[in-house]
């Protein structure tokens, strides 16, 4: 029995000392996607609360080393809320977050139910997709999206305020061009496009009729005096 598990162990060592060098030279080597094209929709606002979307994509930005190919991407990002923590409710939308990528032959036409390419983990949202095994590795270039997200949100009076959009667990965010060794990589804000604002309509059109209504009771008193 001893002479088995040293026959086994000693292979699996081999194969340990050869894989950990090139998957920390992969982490080095990490590319970095930007946060771009930030844009909020409300389905309804009011002050006491707010329905609607945020949309944005994931944009190439340069690799941290030689440039490679991959035949797979997955991003994970997190919404909170600046200061005060994230009391608003933020759903993805699976059907929504799909098809946008324009780097030739990457996204898969469709994907099973048991590989979806977008999926909420843990509070954060994950975007994946590789393309096809018959088609070769690509290279992305500077800006080429990389994944679109669109994520609901409902929030109440608390919930109104600015919320940054950030890297999820660095773990489950790779470039790969392969199973072994993934590729870690950054994700970084451009001129401030990771942040938004949930607000309240402004109060100025129901000023305005509020003032126009109090001059024209001024204006009838002025007359019934005169």
């Amino acid at each position: 029995m001893r002479l088995v598990h040293t026959s086994v162990a000693t292979p699996i060592k081999v194969l340990v000392a050869v894989c950990a060098p090139l998957f920390f030279i992969a982490v080095a080597q990490g590319e970095t996607v930007k946060i771009r094209d930030l844009m909020v929709f409300y389905t309804s606002q009011s002050a006491s609360g707010a329905q609607g979307t945020i949309e944005f994509n994931l944009r190439f930005d340069s690799f941290n080393g030689p440039a490679t190919s991959y035949d797979a991407f997955s991003a994970q990002v997190a919404i909170n809320q600046v200061v005060r923590g994230a009391p608003a409710v933020f759903t993805l939308d699976t059907a929504a977050t799909g098809n946008t990528s324009v780097v030739p032959e990457y996204w898969l036409p469709s994907a099973g139910p048991t590989d979806p390419l977008a999926s909420t983990q843990s509070g954060e949202f994950r975007f994946r997709d590789r393309i096809s095994l018959s088609a070769s590795p690509v290279t992305p270039s500077m800006d080429d999206v990389l994944a679109h997200y669109v994520i609901g949100f409902t929030t109440g009076p608390a919930g109104f305020g600015t919320y940054r959009v950030a890297m999820g667990d660095a773990t489950s965010n790779f470039f790969s061009r392969s199973i072994l060794p993934p590729t870690l990589n950054t994700i970084t804000p451009d001129s401030n496009e990771d942040t938004f604002v949930l607000m309240a309509p402004e109060p100025t059109s129901g000023l305005l009729i509020l003032f126009g209504g109090t001059a024209l009771l001024r204006k009838r008193r002025r007359r019934c005096r005169n």
